[in-house]
């Protein structure tokens, strides 16, 4: 019996040992590859740009009139590109200058009316007076 104790004794550590690193130990999920058909595609839209390609906006609006320069040239800052044609924007003046006219002379209109008016009582007043305008 004591040749039983003392085995327990000495091999009880160990099992414990071994049980509770059995206990911790987690299991481990893995993903295998596999060949197969593609099943599927993906389509996107991009825009690819080289270095140093910078996009220009002009600070007016119009029509391209002349270009002066071609695909793939250096151009240095301040360097005319393109030509706006204007006669969009000159247009838009006239139209606009025009109807600040008619808008003035319309409401000028009724106080010219008005002018007259008080021109024609004046007159009659200093008629019957005697003085004549």
């Amino acid at each position: 019996m004591k040749f039983n104790n003392n085995f327990m004794f000495k091999a009880l550590p160990s099992l414990l040992l071994l049980f509770l690193l059995l206990a911790c130990n987690k299991k481990v999920e893995s993903i295998q590859p596999t060949v197969e058909k593609i099943t599927y595609s993906v389509y996107a839209s991009g825009i690819i740009k080289s270095n140093n390609q910078y996009q220009v906006y002009a600070k007016v609006t119009g029509i391209v009139s002349a270009i002066f320069v071609k695909d793939g040239d250096m151009v240095k800052k301040g360097q005319a590109i393109l030509k706006l044609s204007d006669a969009a924007q000159k247009l838009n003046y006239e139209n606009a200058k025009l109807l600040a006219n008619f808008s003035s002379t319309n409401e000028n209109k009724e106080k010219l009316i008005q002018a007259q008016s008080e021109l024609e009582v004046a007159k009659l007043k200093n008629g019957k007076r005697g003085l004549f305008i």
